[in-house]
């Protein structure tokens, strides 16, 4: 059996990188969004005292591994990426990411 049911609204997809190196190739901490149209996007991380570190609304600005003229150490950091689309629809995705330097 077959249906004819379309998706008219594709759910965003959040793909995020596990680890980073600000002296390598992937030097900052950005995730990539898939399908959908975003109305609005919020990124956050938090050090392991659960301390936050680094808060963006903009999609362009990724986390470098520093805080003004600080670096941060090695180390894992929690994030949480939450995407709004156009049609009041949230997405989260949340885990763990690498610093390494």
């Amino acid at each position: 059996s077959q249906s004819n049911t379309i998706c008219i609204e594709q759910t965003t997809g959040i793909l995020v990188p596990n680890a980073f190196a600000p002296a390598g190739i992937n030097y900052e901490f950005r995730p990539l969004l898939v399908f959908g149209e975003m109305a609005n996007y919020n990124m956050t991380i938090w050090d392991r005292w659960g301390q936050k570190i680094f808060e963006t609304d903009d999609i362009r600005n990724g986390w470098t591994g520093r805080k003004g003229y600080r670096e941060y150490p090695v180390g894992v950091y929690t994030y949480r990426i939450r995407v709004t689309q156009m049609s009041g629809r949230e997405v989260e995705e949340t885990g763990t990411l690498m610093l390494v330097r």
